[in-house]
């Protein structure tokens, strides 16, 4: 052993079978009780062996998305592989009430580091919120598009909430990597109703009063100034213009602007991505004692005749000619407040 003093969680590979895509799996792997070896960024070869990790220094401290993109340079134009993730801490109920469970707690950030694993950015979120664990993702204009959340104060009673509760608000924000400036941003709660979320607001007594009506855990973006949200707790994505801040469509949830044919239905879904010939795909985790078993949905939404086309199965992160990597929740006996 090159460095006795690691201990990285062990990855148990279950099954390995030829004409797998090349490349090492990149996992920020933790436990929400009690960890079994060290927390971290850890990078393991098909096999489940270490290739690189970089330990926590604190059993408190997580790390969240973890992997590689490309960091371009606006004033050279040059640009190079890198390594990103999120770290802070999280609420993990039973210990921490004061937020939904699994919501970040204030301190947390981003971390860009060179292909040396040097460190070049540092990235903090604004407006006050808290940078979240689920979404950091670099653009080709020298900026980073993640996602941020806080509680706001709110007297939640008409959703049949607590009088002097609050909503966890959640923001997509764009902040330039050479300046730190916030370039862009677009609040949730400015555009949509919490009232159609899938979980009650009654939920906010478990959490010391914060209701996690909406959930944002994924954000993408196309070539035509739109982007593409989901929010878990509303079972829905959404297509927003960057230009105005209006949303487009809604695919999912009580409001949505589709209907569904048989079994294209999808409940708590994750990492909605816009895909080529106008598709998009997500995540449907098939947790809850939800219909649907855990899979990948991929639709096709035509604004003119509305029904998306059904989804097939397949994994989280497409794969270019061996299908796809999907990464799955272990079982629950109901929603887990965020996963």
């Amino acid at each position: 052993m090159s460095a006795p003093a690691l201990h990285p969680m062990r990855v148990t590979v279950t099954t390995r079978r030829p004409g797998t895509a090349d490349g090492h799996i990149f996992v920020a792997p933790y436990n929400l009780s009690r960890p079994v070896g060290q927390t971290g960024s850890l990078i393991v070869d098909d096999s489940g062996s270490p290739v690189w990790f970089r330990p926590l220094s604190y059993s408190n401290l997580q790390n969240a998305d973890f992997r590689v993109q490309r960091y371009r340079d606006p004033r050279t134009h040059r640009s190079q592989p890198v390594l990103t993730w999120w770290q802070g801490s999280l609420a993990i109920p039973p210990w921490y009430t004061n937020l939904p469970g699994g919501a970040p707690e204030p301190g947390g950030c981003y971390y860009v580091y060179d292909d040396h694993y040097h460190l070049l950015r540092t990235v903090f979120a604004r407006h006050g919120f808290n940078a979240d664990e689920h979404e950091f993702l670099l653009t080709r204009r020298g900026t980073a598009l993640f996602i941020a959340s806080k509680p706001v104060p709110m007297d939640l009673t008409r959703y049949g909430g607590p009088r002097n509760g609050a909503i966890e608000d959640s923001e997509v924000q764009e902040v330039d990597l050479a300046t730190g400036k916030l370039v862009f941003s677009w609040d949730m709660l400015r555009h949509v109703d919490p009232a159609y979320s899938e979980v009650p607001a009654s939920d906010a007594s478990s959490s010391g009063g914060v209701w996690d009506a909406y959930h944002m855990n994924s954000i993408d973006e196309d070539s035509e100034g739109h982007l593409l949200v989901s929010a878990r707790n509303m079972w829905a994505v959404y297509d927003i213009t960057r230009k105005t801040g209006g949303i487009v469509w809604q695919l999912g949830g009580r409001k949505s602007d589709f209907t569904f044919g048989p079994d294209a239905e999808f409940f708590w879904q994750h990492d909605a991505r816009f895909r080529p010939g106008h598709r998009i795909s997500m995540f449907d985790d098939g947790c809850c004692n939800e219909p649907t078993p855990p899979r990948t949905a991929v639709a096709r939404p035509d604004p003119g005749n509305r029904p998306p086309h059904p989804p097939c199965d397949g994994g989280a992160d497409l794969l270019p000619r061996t299908g796809a990597l999907l990464g799955v929740p272990g079982g629950h006996p109901r929603p887990p407040p965020r996963p």
